[in-house]
Order: structure tokens, then sequence, then C-alpha cells
């Protein structure tokens, strides 16, 4: 095994027998070799130190400091492009393919690496040129180095590493293995069973056919299966994972990923992170793991299993194209969630038809979605959210803790045993039952009416009335909670000794519009509180009812016994949450 070093003047290298290396290190311009197809054959270099050369049994080229194009024969050949934006083909035989080693950097005449081993600095030269690599056939390896590499396996069972920059890598038929390594790199499996792993930075990885193996690496990269049964990693970063035809398993790793199902019967494994899912046709596996996921439902006609995992998870059916009904007790489905499952899910958007929601005895929450929906909450403490909704509500209450809804297209939703209402960005009328409630107001001109339970009525933005237990709603005895975290303008009616008022920032309290105190124009005692943009008028009563003595009184109170402050947090949503 013989390191022939090319010089200024022509000459004939002979290898004999062994693995010899022509080796143009040195040269002072360009060289482009191309092993003769037959091996006992001679070959002629061109350009610079190679021109005028002949080649005798030589299996190995080195390269130069400048744009080489360098080609093997059938045999095993290595090719080292050096520095430069290099040109190597393998063409056949098991060839190795380095764009920018060099195989004699002490220039001694021996090796400095390995023979058939990636160099020292295949995956850390910062220096390498731009570098097209083509194995051809055989099972090659390929090393691109630095630079913005293209590495072409050809026919083989290959071995393609881009190393540092933004490379394209190409596995071609065999059963290959890409490695992107740093950088945005793009790697195509092609035919057979591969493996490609993208390595640092956004990389795209296209499976091809055969039953493959992605791993996206660290940095937001898009992961696409085709045909086979392949696995889908995207590790660290927000990703994207496409399943193909087969039965496909995804993971999308750290990061809020999205995650798509296909034809087959796929697994889908969110990991950490706000993730995706959507199963896609076939009967699907959708495992949202830690964090607040979504998991899109009636996406297909077969059933699905649907589980959250840890944080507030959501199963979605506003694409579905029927109607959902479910009970969650029964755990009996029809519609477009005919034979699904779940477990621990938190939170159901139903279709744009009519839908059925039966609840269970944990706290549910459901987004009705359009159509007239029927939601029975029945054990636990449910809510149904209006909040991504286009029109305002308007409510009324009715028997054993019946509730409608109808929005401004004139749908209209029936609720029972539901204990919380969340109200929309619009105009809203909101009751409660005789059960203690929560109701949320959007950002509309909003009146919440408590009912007779002992309510919390959460004014949030806009301009919101709100009605307790007193006799502007006709309740009893339930002593309510008003909390105040946005909106102008608002009003508090229907107060009684003992409920709390609870203000975020709240900056001053006054009795009356101006002093000394004495009633409005309308005849109508009123404290007025301010803070963080915010302005509430709470309505103590008219001439005919009340005093200014009882007005004073009742204002004390009010400010010794029932009024709660937290100005301590950065924001409003914050002290809420």
């Amino acid at each position: 095994m013989a390191i022939f070093r090319g010089k200024a003047a022509a000459e004939t290298m002979n290898g004999g027998s062994g693995a010899d290396t022509a080796d143009y290190f040195a040269s002072n311009a360009a060289v482009t070799i191309t092993l003769n197809a037959t091996p006992t054959r001679s070959t002629r270099g061109i350009g610079g130190y190679a021109n005028g050369d002949t080649l005798n049994s030589i299996e190995n080229l080195s390269g130069s400091a400048f744009n080489d194009t360098l080609s093997g024969n059938s045999l095993s050949n290595e090719l080292f492009g050096g520095l430069g934006n290099d040109i190597l083909r393998g063409n056949d035989g098991d060839d190795w393919l380095y764009g920018d080693a060099v195989v004699d950097t002490n220039g001694d005449g021996t090796r400095d690496f390995v023979p058939n081993s990636a160099p020292p600095d295949a995956d850390t030269a910062t220096a390498g040129g731009n570098d097209t690599l083509d194995g051809g056939f055989g099972n090659d390896r390929l090393y691109g180095g630095g630079g913005n590499d293209t590495l072409l396996g050809g026919f083989g069972n290959d071995l393609l590493s881009g190393g540092t920059g933004d490379d394209l890598l190409t596995g071609g038929d065999g059963d290959d293995t890409l490695l992107g390594g740093a950088g945005i790199d793009q790697l195509i499996g092609g035919g057979g069973n591969d493996t490609l792993e993208g390595g640092d930075g956004d990389d795209e990885l296209l499976g091809g056919m055969g039953d493959d193996i992605m791993r996206g690496g660290a940095g937001n990269d898009s992961l696409v299966a085709s045909s086979g049964a392949d696995e889908l990693y995207g590790d660290a970063g927000n990703d994207s994972l496409n399943a193909g035809e087969g039965d496909d398993l995804l993971d999308g790793g750290d990061g809020n990923d999205e995650l798509l199902g296909a034809v087959g019967a796929d697994t889908l494994r969110g990991g950490n992170g706000n993730d995706v899912l959507d199963g896609g046709e076939g009967i699907d596996t959708l495992e949202g793991g830690a964090g607040n996921d979504r998991m899109i439902g009636g996406s297909g006609l077969a059933a699905d299993f649907f589980n959250g995992g840890d944080g507030f998870d959501t199963v979605d059916y506003s694409t579905a194209a029927s109607a959902v009904g479910l009970d969650l007790l029964s755990g009996a489905t029809a519609g477009a969630a005919m034979g699904d499952t779940f477990t621990s899910v938190e939170r159901f958007i139903g279709s744009n038809f009519n839908d059925q929601f039966l609840g269970d005895n944990n706290n549910n929450v459901f987004i009705g979605g359009g159509g007239a929906d029927t939601i029975v909450g029945r054990g636990g403490d449910d809510t149904v959210d209006y909040s991504s909704s286009t029109t305002g509500i308007t409510m009324a209450p009715g028997a054993n803790f019946t509730l409608t809804a109808t929005d401004g297209s004139g749908q209209t939703d029936t609720m029972q045993l539901v204990e919380n209402i969340i109200g929309t960005a619009f105009n809203d009328t909101m009751f409660g039952t005789a059960a203690d409630n929560v109701l949320v107001s959007g950002g509309g001109t909003d009146t919440l009416r408590g009912g007779s339970g002992a309510d919390l009525l959460v004014a949030t933005g806009g301009q919101v009335t709100m009605i307790g237990d007193g006799v502007g709603d006709g309740g009893t005895a339930g002593l309510d909670t008003y909390r105040i975290l946005g909106g102008t303008n608002n009003q508090i009616s229907g107060y009684q000794i003992g409920e709390d008022l609870q203000f975020a920032n709240l900056s001053g309290v006054g009795l009356g519009s101006t002093p000394p105190p004495t009633p409005n124009a309308s005849g109508v005692w009123f404290l007025q509180f301010v803070g963080s943009g915010h302005s509430t008028n709470l309505i103590l009563g008219s001439t005919a009812s009340m005093t200014e003595a009882t007005a004073r009184a009742i204002r004390s109170n009010i400010i010794a016994n029932d009024l709660f402050v937290n100005p301590s947090y950065a924001s409003d949503a914050d002290w809420f949450a």
C-alpha cells in the first residue's frame, strides 16, 4: 500500500499490488482524474500536478485545495476531495468518499488515518468546500465534511454523512444510512429500509419506499414517510411528522409538535409539549403525553383510541363530516365518534352539526361548535365554553338545572347539570341555575345573572352588568363573589352583605361621584372602584329605600369585610389563573 505524491512534472505512478493512492494535495490547480473502468489499464490525469501523469494499478485518489473531479472504477476506491468544491464519483464497487479529507496532511508519504474509516475531521471540518459525492454502484461510504455538500448514494447499502453545512443527502436504492450532521439538511431515503438522522438544525427528512426510521434531532424538523411501516421521531424542537401509507409510529419528542397520520393503523405519541395529533384514516392510537394536547377526531370512519396523558387535553371533532354522540360514563359513542375511546381527556369540541355530549363524574369541558347541541354534565364541575363562538348568546334558565343558549344564527343549545359558562367575544346574556355557578364574560356588553346559588361572576372585558342574589335576579340567600379583571363602566347589583368583591390592582374607592356624598342623577347610591384601567359601580339602592347614612354603613362594611384586592401579580390574567 503506497502513496504517490504528485509533482509539477509529469510522471508515471505504478501501484502494483495492494490499495495504492495518488495524492495531489500539493497541486497548484484543480485536478481531474477518472480511473480506468478496466483496472488493469492506465489512467491519464488532467490539470494541475496531475496533467500528463500516467496511473497504473492506482485504487485511491486524493485531490488538491481546488475544485477537483475524482472518479473511481469497479474496484473499492477511496476518494479524498480535500479543500475546494469537489465532485467525487465512486462508480462501481464499495467506495469511500470524503469531501474535505486529505490522505496525507503531514506530507510525509504515510496515511494519517485508518483506512476504510471516517477521517478525524469528517464531521467537524469548517473550511471544507461545497462538494458533490456520488457513490454509484456498491455499498459506499460518503463523508461531506464542512460546506454545503450533495451526497448521492446510488445503488447499494450506503452510508452518507453530511457533516457541517446545509447538505443534501439522497440514499438511492438499497438500505441506506443518512446522517445530516449540523446544518439545515435535506435527507431523502429512496428505495430500501433506510435510517435518516437529521442532527442539529431545521432539517427535512423524506423516507421514500421501504420501512424507514427517521430521527429529526435538535431543531424544528419536518419528517415525511411514504410507503412501508415507518418510525418517525421528532426529538427536540417543534417538529412536523407526517405518516405514509403503512402502519406508522410517530413520536414527537420534546417541543410543540404536529403529528399527522394517514391511511394505515398509526400510533401517534406527542411526547412533551403542547402537541396536535391527527390520526387520519385507519384505526389509530393517539397519545398526547405531557402538555396540553389537541387530538383530532372524526378524520376517518375507523375507531380511534385517545389518551391525553398529563396536562389539559382536548379531543376535537370540529372538522368531522357528521354529528358526534358520546357518553363518557357508559363509553357509548355514535356518529363521527363511533367506536372511539377516551382516557385522560378533559375537553371535547363538537362538530358543526347537532351533537350530543353526556359527561361523567369528572370535570368536563365542552365546546359544542355549530349546530343545536345537547350537553349533560352529570357529576363533576362541568363547563360549557362559548369563547370561540362567532356570535353572542342569549341564555334562559329552565327547571331541573337546565339552561338554553341561542346564538345569532338561531341555533339553540340545551344544557343540564352544567355548572360553569364562558361567554363569547360579543354581547351575551348569561344565566346560572340553582347550583353554584361560575359565569365568565367575554369582550362584549354582557349581562351575568347568577341564580340562587353561591356564584362567581367574572368580568374580563367590555362592559358587564353582574346581578347576584338580590332583587335583580329574584334569587335567595346564596353569597356570591364578584371578580373584576377588566372592562369599563361595569355594574354590580343585587349585592348583599357578606358577599365578596375581588379586584385586580385596585387603586381607589369612593362613595358617589363628587363629595359631599350624594346619589347620582337617577337617585341611585353607588360605590365607584377604579384600577388597572377598569371601573366598576356597585349599585346600593335608590333614595326611596336608602339614606346616605345607610350607604356609608354599607361602604364601610364592604371595605372592612368583603373587599379583596390582589395587586401583586404582573397582570390580571396571571392573577385569574
